[in-house]
């Protein structure tokens, strides 16, 4: 502060520290004409593509025709059983999940065997949008298109993500946690875009309460930005959560564990959102199994090296989104894990476990990277008589030094792609079956020989089951609506074995 300045009251303050977060795009405005219908076409290409690289991560018997968890037990069941509003509504674990159900309502159109393949594609093309919409939100914080690029391969082909979070509709709320934490320090120029953010952060918000760990981040931009056109962000998201709100008070089932073991935690922690970005999920369970202290201590190595190296050559911008991004890395993991009381058990189990309580806290600490490495630099000039005097690099050494941002994003892109190629298309619960379409097959048979009213299908994992009205499976079929005690798709007698 200059002499003679008035002093800042605290608001100015720390609107001053926090305004790098949320910088505005200085590059080409919004595409006009036939180049606006060219870009808007090449992202739903790249959606699409996505989509296929997802349904495909699955080997075995495909993702599109086997139905997993509550996707089957809980979505579809109620789809198919209730009335449009009330499944709609209907809590499941004591707060609303709208986008799943949403994605189950879709699926209850088609027939029946084509369930498991809406539920599943449908899944996949969400997380491919959020992987585009990440690509176009992040262009103020990295401007170079090769370390967008990286942050969205590092989505697609994340080596946990074939477990249980690609080619689903529950888990599609865990992905949209992390678009949303983009989507809050995006400002976008026109009004589409804040249309997007708006509807993004609501419907992630009214389908994931755990999103309102995003309130201070949305609250920083409210201190930082004044003006009411650059809170639509904020805006949707206090709109899911207050549907949450009174979701959860109008359902009292769910009692959470509760409980933190803090070196177990951290265990997992460093195991999950450092380990895994380089030795991938194959790599991290043999160092967990020879020693789970030296895979923590190498975790932390990869964690703390990311955010250090950003937080010791970043400029001030890519300080300030370090400390966000860790801030939000830790909390993610260790709030969940903390409500279901899982770290003991994540601190010794494969790293594929419960890997969408680390999907937030792994993408966050590729973000980090990719901030790190995106952010242009000018090359450094060298007077002409230091190189006289040979004091300064030759050419080739002017040359490595122009390029030393492309040099890191290639040897990063290196180091990460052995991890993605060797879990591209790792085994999980749902290869094995048992197939959707079969499934049906049967029931609809015992419908017809029994004069049943109720069929129960077999999902993955095993022990799950969806239990389906015979009037669904054949028509002519005696009707029957599941009552307030089934509205939890539990119906069946069948709770399943709890997917951690």
């Amino acid at each position: 502060m200059r002499a003679g300045d008035a002093p800042l009251s605290p608001g100015a303050a720390w609107g001053r520290r926090l305004e790098p977060l949320f910088p505005a795009w200085a590059g080409p405005g919004p595409a006009q004409g036939r180049r606006r219908v060219a870009v808007a076409a090449a992202y739903a290409l790249s959606a699409l593509g996505v989509a296929a690289v997802l349904l495909g991560r699955q080997p075995g018997v495909p993702a599109a025709a086997t139905m997993w968890a509550e996707d089957g037990r809980v979505f579809y069941s109620q789809a198919v059983s209730l009335p449009f509003g009330r499944a709609l509504l209907t809590p499941d674990n004591g707060y609303y999940q709208l986008v799943p159900r949403l994605l189950a309502e879709l699926a209850s159109l088609v027939r029946p065997p084509d369930a498991a393949a809406v539920m599943a594609g449908t899944g996949a093309l969400c997380v491919a949008g959020c992987t585009v919409l990440v690509f176009r939100t992040t262009r103020a914080h990295i401007p170079a298109v090769g370390a967008r690029l990286l942050l969205a391969a590092g989505m697609v082909l994340l080596p946990t993500a074939n477990a249980e979070l690609v080619a689903n509709a529950v888990n599609v709320p865990w992905w949209g946690m992390f678009a949303a934490f983009w989507l809050l320090l995006w400002r976008p120029a026109g009004w589409a875009g804040r249309a997007v953010a708006f509807s993004v952060c609501a419907l992630v918000a009214a389908s994931q309460p755990l999103v309102g760990l995003l309130l201070p981040l949305a609250a920083a931009r409210a201190v930082v930005l004044r003006r009411p056109s650059e809170h639509w962000a904020g805006a949707g998201l206090l709109s899911g959560l207050t549907l949450q709100l009174v979701g959860r008070l109008a359902d009292h089932h769910r009692r959470f564990l509760g409980g933190l073991h803090p070196w177990a935690g951290t265990e997992a922690f460093f195991e999950r959102a450092g380990l895994v970005l380089v030795a991938g999920q194959r790599g991290s369970d043999q160092l967990v199994h020879w020693h789970p202290v030296v895979a923590a201590g190498l975790g932390a190595l990869v964690w703390s090296g990311v955010l250090g190296g950003a937080l010791a050559f970043g400029d001030r911008r890519t300080r300030t989104f370090t400390v966000a991004a860790a801030a939000s890395s830790v909390v993610s993991f260790y709030v969940p894990v903390w409500l279901r009381g899982l770290d003991s058990f994540l601190s010794v189990s494969p790293v594929e476990d419960g890997s969408r309580y680390a999907l937030s806290a792994s993408l966050l600490t590729l973000s980090t990277l990719a901030v790190a490495l995106g952010r242009r630099r000018a090359a450094p000039a060298w007077p002409s008589h230091h190189r006289a005097l040979h004091r300064g690099p030759g050419r080739a050494g002017r040359r490595l030094l122009a390029h030393r941002p492309a040099l890191a994003l290639a040897l990063c892109t290196l180091a990460l792609a052995p991890a993605w190629a060797v879990d591209l298309r790792d085994a999980n619960m749902r290869s094995a079956g048992p197939a959707w379409g079969a499934q049906v097959a049967t029931a609809a048979a015992t419908c017809r020989a029994g004069g049943r009213r109720w069929a129960v299908l077999r999902t993955d994992p095993a022990g799950w089951s969806a239990r389906l009205p015979c009037s669904a499976l054949v028509p002519g079929a005696p009707t029957t609506l599941v009552g307030p005690g089934r509205a939890r798709g539990r119906a069946s007698g069948q709770a399943g074995p709890a997917v951690p």
